[in-house]
């Protein structure tokens, strides 16, 4: 990919300067490689924190856990295969100026590069350390009664006096038997998200009132505001001009329906044709407002008769 488009940059007439620079150097190809492998890393927490179903806690998980991935390339000085490939390659080749270490100095850049990455995310992140404290909430395995301690404590103001702790460490020994290593590991395989692993558990147990307390705190706080812009967006998809007379009742229940049902089309088709009193409702006139005066005016009447 990098040839091709070397070639049409610099074959244009109106190139941009920035653009001609960049791929006027014998070292642009080692570059590009090496953005490609950092956005790469990047995108996939960002379409991780930005998921429908994700916490605060869930986030700063990957923001953390993205530093660790940063700085452990930084410590080894990580350059990507494609990268060093390249590098290797322009080593070997005959016309470019000997005088002038490539490796070093891309070396020398990365490095920085890895170090201003790090202090940003960890100056960012500084006020979501405490939710690491959280970190047993996501059930990637088995919970221990120290790590649940631990968040009870570092939050008890905001929590309040609500939980027994003694019914707590029952709890935690009953999820520790029922959740099992095995159970954690097809999760993991499956990709279930942590709200679904959670709603398993309570609907196989429910004597879990104080988990559940602590779960209503930890899942209250969404992970970014991500969602909640996408609703808006879709929102402002739907409430055109055309449909300006929709009132705000039949919008929200349209928006519920898009945002929560997660079925096709044909899906949908067939769960309709199952559901006989729910096919009576939808071709009934009780949806109407007209039918709801009418019917609440006949009451009226009949109660003055009577």
């Amino acid at each position: 990919m990098f040839e091709p488009l070397k070639a049409y940059f610099l074959s244009t007439d109106n190139c941009p300067t920035v653009l001609k620079q960049f791929f006027q150097n014998p070292i642009s190809e080692a570059w590009m490689w090496f953005v490609h492998n950092i956005a790469s890393l990047f995108h996939k927490v960002i379409l991780d924190v930005e998921g429908d179903k994700i916490c605060a806690t869930e986030a700063a998980l990957e923001y953390f856990e993205l530093i660790n991935k940063l700085q452990n390339r930084l410590n080894e000085l990580y350059l990507p295969l494609k990268v060093r490939e390249s590098l290797s390659k322009l080593e070997n080749m005959g016309d470019i100026d000997r005088s002038v270490n490539y490796r070093d100095i891309f070396i020398m850049h990365v490095k920085q590069f890895y170090s201003n990455c790090v202090t940003y995310l960890k100056n960012w992140s500084e006020n979501l350390s405490e939710l690491k404290l959280f970190g047993w909430v996501n059930l990637k395995k088995q919970v221990s009664w120290a790590e649940i301690l631990s968040s009870c404590e570092a939050f008890k103001d905001y929590i309040g006096p609500i939980l027994n702790q003694d019914e707590l460490f029952d709890e935690v020994s009953l999820i520790r038997t029922n959740v099992t290593e095995d159970k954690i590991v097809d999760w993991n395989s499956r990709n279930i998200s942590t709200e679904d692993r959670w709603l398993e558990v309570f609907q196989k147990e429910s004597a879990l009132k104080n988990l559940k307390i602590l779960c209503e705190f930890v899942f209250c706080l969404p992970g970014t505001s991500a969602s909640l812009e996408r609703l808006f967006s879709n929102i402002n998809n739907y409430w055109s001009p055309d449909k300006s007379q929709l009132k705000i009742s039949t919008l929200e229940a349209i928006m519920q329906v898009y945002t929560n049902f997660k079925v096709s089309c044909n899906e949908m088709f067939q769960f309709l044709k199952s559901e006989t009193q729910l096919l009576k409702e939808i071709h009934g006139s009780k949806k109407y407002d007209w039918y709801q005066n009418d019917d609440q005016n006949f009451l009226a009447g009949t109660s003055k008769e009577n």
